[in-house]
């Protein structure tokens, strides 16, 4: 099939190539990569608003007793972009296999003393 034909399935529906289907809607794939990326960012205080292209605002602020870090609001406001929620990005993060890492055996060598 040539990119870009549009296939009519229902009425209501048009797919094209450049199309998919994602978390129950058809989304542009080119634009897709870079719709989670805020279009603007803001600090205000301890909050961290970010505002996304679709108009979409989200609002991260630390739990108590955490310390304010730009880039840890910023990531939250990411996280609750894709995942929807802070609980559903915390049960992704609980969820993943964890791998534990072989330390390196270590070899030593007989050298020589130079004198």
């Amino acid at each position: 099939m040539e990119a870009n034909t549009e296939i009519n399935i229902d009425a209501e529906f048009i797919i094209t190539s450049d199309y998919k289907f994602i978390n129950n809607e058809f989304t542009d794939n080119e634009n897709k990569k870079n719709s989670d990326i805020p279009a603007k960012v803001i600090y205000a205080g301890k909050t961290t608003i970010a505002i996304f292209e679709d108009g979409e605002r989200i609002d991260a602020v630390p739990m108590p007793g955490d310390e304010f870090d730009e880039a840890t609001g910023l990531s939250m406001c990411i996280a609750k972009r894709v995942y929807g929620t802070r609980t559903e990005f915390k049960k992704a993060v609980k969820g993943a296999i964890r791998q534990s890492v072989q330390p390196k055996k270590l070899e030593y060598f007989d050298v020589e003393a130079p004198f």
